[in-house]
Parts: structure tokens; C-alpha cells; sequence
């Protein structure tokens, strides 16, 4: 177990020695000082969770002692400790970033509350700024992730655009499901990020303007397997990596890599599969103009139960309609009806 540590400044002429007994418990590690200036140096040397220091000192008063503390350290929280005299300036102490103060005499049980919660603060603050960090950090690792993924889009022409649409379609799909947070978070990066797998693929294949022969589908059907590979060699992402392996499985268990039945397949999956075939049929492709809003609506609806989760095709098809002031950017092209990609097809999956 760690122990917090204390330092305590107290005045040498001061008979208070009862708070270095008082916090002397299996809690805290503690250390006292009878000058602000000895007490400064260790402060230099070591790092404290806490000083407890006298409001008045030979050296210097509680003001000026905090003034060099926050030159020294700036985030170690203060107690001062004051006599009824000097009230006011104990309460002026803390625009100077005291955590608290507590006036002599003070009981052990006052004593012990004044610097646990001036320590709950440091804590609090210490959470605070770790979660900052962690998020930073995390946030780093996926815009560099996300720039991967656009490089597989400057690559293909066709799909520019598609990793920030899929974003912005799932966050939509996740508040119209009723994902939890981090439920949203994992499915957001496994939007952005399924294709990174395509990194892999040549641009002959991908750009090629009409259907793939087997040996070509057989190429793109890996970039499921190599993108969860990818993903999992950084760790915040390991929970997005089954997304995407499993992003290309069918409802009805003829997708692939492993033919996965209903709900089998990671729910982030099933909704990544009707996100990526829907952004596929309104957007241009190498082998076929897009289709318009209307006929791509009609596909996910045939399609419901057979490749695509109907749950999640419902779900998504309403927050369509309640988001209709965005329609305006989807393109109202009128291909043929039998120029229609049907999903199972291989030119509907890249």
C-alpha cells in the first residue's frame, strides 16, 4: 500500500507537536521541519501529497511560504495552520492555493477531517488530470490510426470521405440504439477504422471498374483479418479489433471470415456492415454510379434478415428520417434497376 506523504512546518517556539503524533497512522507517511526554510529544501527533494505549515513562521509567514511552494511545486496542496489572530490572513492563504485551514488548538478528529479532505482534493485533481493524459494520449493514438485510414482513401478515389462519414453515421445509429459511452467510443474508432485492413490491398484491385474475379475477391476478403491485426498492436484498441474482423459477416452466416449467424457477429459489427453498404451504394464507385437515397433505402430493406441485421437496419432507417435535413447530401441518381449491386456481390464489399 502507498502512503501519502506529509510534511509539517510548524514554528520552532510552537507547543502543538500533537499533529505529527496525530498523523502518525498507518495512512501517512510524515516529516516535520521547525523552519520554512528546511521545510522548502525537502520540498525540493522530494515530492509530498501534502503540507501542513504554520501561519506563522520566523523566516517567512503563511502567505510568503505558500508564494515559494508554488514556485518549487506548483500542485502540492497546503494546510495552514493558524491561531484565532490570525484568522484573516488564514482565510486570504487560500486565494494564494491553500486547500484548507484549521485554527489552534484543534482536536486530533478536526485535525485528521482538515487533511483528509485536502488530500480527497488532491486525489480528485490527480484523477483529473490523468484522464486528461490517458485521453491525450488516446486521442493521439487514434488521429494517428485515422490518418492510416486515410491513406488507404487517397488511395481509392471513390471512398474519399467514407471514414468521416461512417464516423458521423455511427454516432448517430449508437444514440438511436442506446449505447452506453464507452459502447459509442468503441464503436466510433470501429467505424472510422474498419478498412485500415485495405492498407494491404493493391490499388489495382481496389480501383477496378468492374466486378473482381475470385482470385481478386479472395485478395479483399483478407482486409478484415490484416486491419484487426493492425488494431490490436495498439492496446486502448484491442476492444475495437473483433469489430472489425467480423465486419464483413451476413446475418445469415454466408459472410466471412468465419460465417457467423445473427447475433453471433458483435452487435458494433452488424451495425459497421450496414453503415459501410449503405455510405457504398450513395457514393460513386469505379463499377457503377451512385444510387439514390431512395433506392439504397430499398436495398437495406431487402436485404433486412439476410445480410443485415433488421434490428439495425430499422434503428438506422429512422434516424434517417429524423435527421432529414442532412438528406440533402446524399445524390439522387437514377441507375437502372438492373445495374443494382446486390450486397452479396464482390464490387459491393470494397
Amino acid at each position: 500500500m502507498a502512503y501519502e506523504k506529509i510534511l509539517i512546518i510548524e514554528n520552532k517556539h510552537c507547543s502543538q507537536g500533537e499533529s505529527l503524533a496525530v498523523l502518525l497512522s498507518p495512512h501517512y507517511e510524515t516529516e516535520s521541519v521547525k523552519c520554512a526554510q528546511e521545510g522548502l529544501e525537502k520540498i525540493g527533494q522530494k515530492q509530498f501529497d501534502l503540507v501542513l505549515a504554520d501561519a506563522s513562521l520566523p523566516e517567512m509567514d503563511g502567505l510568503q511560504l505558500l508564494q515559494r511552494l508554488n514556485q518549487i511545486q506548483d500542485d502540492v496542496p497546503a494546510v495552514i495552520m493558524t491561531g484565532s489572530l490570525n484568522l484573516q490572513k488564514a482565510v486570504l492563504s487560500m486565494k494564494f492555493g491553500a486547500q484548507g485551514f484549521i485554527v489552534k488548538p484543534f482536536t486530533p478528529d478536526e485535525l485528521l477531517k482538515t487533511v483528509d479532505t485536502a488530500l480527497q482534493k488532491n486525489r480528485l485533481a490527480r484523477e483529473r488530470e490523468n484522464i486528461r493524459l490517458f485521453e491525450a494520449l488516446e486521442a493521439a493514438h487514434f488521429d494517428a490510426m485515422k490518418a492510416l485510414a486515410q491513406a488507404i482513401e487517397a488511395k481509392d478515389h471513390y471512398t474519399r470521405g467514407h471514414c468521416d462519414r461512417m464516423v458521423e453515421y455511427a454516432v448517430a445509429i449508437a444514440k438511436g440504439l442506446g449505447l452506453s459511452e464507452m459502447e459509442r467510443k468503441v464503436l466510433r474508432y470501429a467505424a472510422a477504422l474498419h478498412d485500415i485492413g485495405k492498407i494491404g490491398i493493391p490499388e489495382t484491385i481496389l480501383n477496378k471498374a468492374g466486378k473482381l474475379t475470385e482470385e481478386e475477391y479472395t485478395i479483399m476478403k483478407v482486409h478484415p483479418e490484416k486491419g484487426a491485426e493492425i488494431i490490436r498492436g495498439v492496446s486502448f484498441l484491442a476492444p475495437v479489433a473483433p469489430l472489425i474482423y467480423h465486419h464483413q459477416e451476413r446475418y445469415d452466416g454466408k459472410g466471412y471470415p468465419d460465417g457467423l449467424v445473427g447475433e453471433e457477429i458483435p452487435l458494433g459489427s452488424r451495425i459497421v456492415a450496414v453503415l459501410d453498404t449503405f455510405d457504398a451504394m450513395t457514393s460513386d464507385r469505379p463499377y457503377r454510379r451512385a444510387l439514390s437515397l431512395e433506392r439504397a433505402i430499398a436495398e437495406l430493406k431487402l436485404f433486412s434478415k439476410q445480410q443485415f441485421d433488421p434490428l439495425v437496419v430499422d434503428v438506422f432507417l429512422r434516424v434517417l428520417r429524423e435527421r432529414s435535413w442532412e438528406l440533402h447530401q446524399f445524390p439522387h441518381s437514377d441507375v437502372p434497376a438492373n445495374d443494382l449491386a446486390c450486397p452479396m456481390q464482390p464490387q459491393a464489399t470494397v
